[in-house]
C-alpha cells in the first residue's frame, strides 16, 4: 500500500484539478450558492491536506492543528452547501464554533509533539458536519421526490455524507477506545484508509454536486423569470401560472378566492413625492403580502400598484385585506402611503380563474365608486370599509 504521504500528496493534487473543473466548468456558469459553497469546500479540504504534509517537521505543532481546523471548516461547507441546495439562508455564525474548538483544543493538546493533538475534537467535528449535510441532502432528496430527474444525485450526496459521517463517528470511537497506534485502528480508520476513502467520494460528490448546480440554476431561473423584482412577489405570469396549478390540483376549488387589491391616488404619490417614493409604497405592500398570508396562498403583482392573492379559505378574504391595510398603514416610508381598495370573488367548480379574476376586479371598482378604502365581494351589494 501507498504510504501516507504519497497518498496526500494524490489527494492533494485530484483536489485542486477538480477544484479548477469544477470552478471554471461548473461555477462560473451557475454562479449558485451551492456551488460556490462547495468551492470553498474543496479549497479547505487542499490547504488541510497540504498541511498535513508538514507532519514531523518543527512546522507541525501549528501546521497540524490549522489543518484539523480548515478539515473541519471544509466539512462545515458542505453542510451549508447542502443547506443552500433547499433554498436555506446560511447562517455564518453557525458554522464557525466547530472549527474554532478544534483549532484551540489542538493548539492546547502538545501538537509539537502529538500529529493527533485534539483528535478526538477533529473527528467529532467532522463527523458532525457532515452528519448535518446528510440530514439536509436527505430532506432536499425527500422534497424533489423520486421521479426528478435529480434526484438520483441528492440521494447520493445524502449518502456518501451519511457515510463520511458515520466512518468519522467511528474513528473518534476507535480513537479513544485503542488510540490511534493500535493495530485496529490502522488497519480499519488510518490515515492511508481515510485518504483513499476522500479519493473516492471527492469524485462522486463532485459529480453530484455538478448536477445539482445545474439543476439548482435552471430552477433560480426560473424563479426569477416568474418574480416581480421590486416588491419580491411574483410577476402576473408566475402568478396566474402558479393559480391554475393550484386550481387545477385541487378536487373541488369551492371555498378559495381570489383577492385583487389596488392602491387609492397612486399617481399622486408619484406626482407629489417621486417615484421612488411610488416604489418604496409598493415595496412595502409587497412586505405586507408575505406577512398577512398562509402558506399555499399565492400573491403577486398584476402591473403598477394592482395586486391579486389567490387565498385556499376565500371565507378569510376580508380578515386577511385588513391586515394587510393595518401593515401597510403602520410602515415607515419617506412620504405618506395611500390607502387600499380590495375586490374578492370566489371561486367554484365551473368558473375558471381568469373568470373568477374578471369577478373579483368589477367588485374592486365597486369598492373604489363606493368611496375607496373599501372592500367589496363579488355577488353582494355591500361594501365594507376598512
Amino acid at each position: 500500500m501507498l504510504d501516507t504521504v504519497s497518498l496526500r500528496v494524490a489527494f492533494a493534487v485530484v483536489a485542486v484539478a477538480v477544484l479548477v473543473l469544477f470552478y471554471f466548468a461548473t461555477y462560473r456558469r451557475s454562479r449558485s450558492t451551492f456551488t460556490g459553497w462547495w468551492i470553498g469546500s474543496l479549497a479547505l479540504f487542499v490547504v488541510s491536506a497540504g498541511l498535513y504534509l508538514f507532519n514531523g517537521t518543527p512546522a507541525q505543532a501549528v501546521a497540524n492543528p490549522t489543518a484539523n481546523a480548515l478539515a473541519v471548516g471544509g466539512a462545515a461547507g458542505v453542510w451549508a452547501a447542502a443547506q443552500s441546495l433547499r433554498g436555506h439562508d446560511v447562517r455564518r455564525g453557525y458554522l464557525l464554533p466547530a472549527p474554532l474548538v478544534v483549532l484551540v483544543v489542538s493548539l492546547l493538546d502538545d501538537p509539537a509533539h502529538d500529529k493527533w493533538a485534539g483528535g478526538p475534537f477533529f473527528l467529532l467535528g467532522v463527523a458532525s458536519m457532515m452528519g448535518l449535510a446528510s440530514r439536509e441532502t436527505w430532506l432536499a432528496w425527500r422534497d424533489l421526490g423520486r421521479s426528478d430527474e435529480h434526484a438520483t444525485e441528492a440521494l447520493a450526496l445524502a449518502l456518501v455524507s451519511g457515510l463520511m459521517a458515520v466512518f468519522y463517528l467511528g474513528r473518534a470511537i476507535a480513537f479513544v477506545a485503542v488510540g490511534p497506534d493500535h493495530a485496529v485502528f490502522e488497519a480499519l480508520f488510518g490515515s492511508e484508509v481515510t485518504t483513499l476513502l476522500l479519493l473516492v467520494l471527492l469524485v462522486v460528490v463532485t459529480f453530484s454536486m455538478s448536477n445539482l448546480a445545474h439543476a439548482q440554476r435552471t430552477a433560480e431561473l426560473s424563479r426569477q423569470a416568474a418574480s416581480d423584482e421590486l416588491t419580491g412577489l411574483l410577476n402576473r405570469r408566475g402568478f396566474l401560472s402558479q393559480a391554475e396549478a393550484v386550481l387545477a390540483r385541487t378536487d373541488s376549488p369551492a371555498g378559495a378566492a381570489i383577492l385583487i387589491a389596488d392602491f387609492d391616488g397612486f399617481k399622486e404619490i408619484n406626482d407629489s413625492f417621486g417615484h421612488l417614493a411610488g416604489d418604496r409604497a409598493l415595496a412595502a405592500f409587497g412586505e405586507a403580502c408575505r406577512s398577512a398570508v398562509r402558506t399555499g396562498d399565492i400573491v403577486g403583482r398584476m402591473g403598477g400598484d394592482e395586486f391579486a392573492i389567490l387565498l385556499t379559505e376565500g371565507s378569510r378574504a376580508e380578515e386577511v385585506a385588513e391586515r394587510i391595510s393595518e401593515r401597510f398603514a403602520s410602515t415607515r416610508v419617506d412620504a405618506p402611503l395611500p390607502t387600499l381598495s380590495f375586490g374578492i370573488a370566489e371561486a367554484d367548480a365551473t368558473t375558471g380563474l381568469v373568470e373568477t379574476f374578471g369577478r373579483a376586479d368589477a367588485a374592486l371598482y365597486r369598492a373604489k365608486a363606493a368611496g375607496r378604502n373599501r372592500t367589496a365581494r363579488h355577488g353582494d351589494g355591500e361594501t365594507t370599509s376598512i
